[in-house]
């Protein structure tokens, strides 16, 4: 919903990703592989997903390959030969263009977020391999640096990306919704105006809310770690409500 805050249910999009690191002897990265694992999807707003690893220069990256096409068709992102987004600053790995088409869907339904719904599917997994052309530092493709974004309007020109807060759009990013509604991106990125967010990420394969259900009912503690910029409740992820759940 953003720049609006919306049903804050946070479960527009859920996605597992873990990353393997292969390295040298120098203990320096040659190959990254992310394992992607989109479960859910509770929009019926066409959705794309990006992969900007912040600091990261294009021209370092060989090759980027991924196990299937799903979801992918070049709709949203213009695709390189390396397998990386053209013309952008930082690296920019295309996930998905239609996140809907991924699950096999034909339209822009809720999927696997509504209680009892027969629009429901089975996860899928989708490896990516990165291929360094020199050996780089961990620290520079650690997990602080992967900026995943969604794209919710715009699609090529003037795109709307949705960030985690605090994490900058890439070039190709529209800025004309930031400080509209309950967006305060002029202040802090993607942060709102009372200091909630719009994306996240979390230790592990979580539990996400039911359809139309708050993350702050989802998750009691949830609202206290947000506003108070992660301070307290850190590990509020791990006590959820388990009425509010979508299993």
């Amino acid at each position: 919903g953003w720049p609006y805050l919306g049903d804050f249910d946070m479960n527009d999009l859920v996605m597992d990703l873990t990353p393997t690191y292969s390295t040298d002897a120098n203990n320096k990265v040659t190959q990254l592989r992310l394992d992607i694992v989109l479960r859910a999807i509770g929009a019926t707003k066409r959705l794309g997903v990006g992969l900007q690893l912040d600091g990261v220069n294009p021209s370092v990256i060989t090759n980027v390959t991924r196990s299937n096409s799903a979801g992918a068709n070049g709709s949203i992102f213009s695709v390189g030969t390396n397998g990386l987004e053209q013309g952008q600053t930082n690296a920019v790995i295309p996930l998905f263009d239609v996140v809907h088409e991924a699950l096999g869907r034909s339209s822009s339904v809720m999927t696997n977020t509504i209680k009892g719904s027969p629009n429901s599917v089975s996860s899928l997994s989708v490896p990516f391999t990165i291929i360094f052309n020199t050996p780089i530092d961990k620290a520079s493709v650690g997990l602080e640096k992967f900026n995943v974004f969604l794209i919710n309007g715009g699609y090529q020109a003037k795109r709307h990306e949705v960030h985690m807060s605090g994490f900058q759009a890439t070039d190709k990013a529209d800025h004309s919704k930031f400080g509209f509604a309950d967006d305060n991106s002029n202040v802090r990125p993607y942060t709102s105006k009372g200091n909630m967010i719009w994306g996240l990420a979390i230790p592990g394969s979580a539990k996400y809310p039911a359809e139309w259900t708050s993350i702050k009912d989802a998750y009691p503690e949830f609202e206290s770690w947000a506003t108070s910029s992660g301070t307290t409740n850190l590990e509020w992820y791990k006590y959820p409500n388990e009425n509010a759940i979508y299993e």
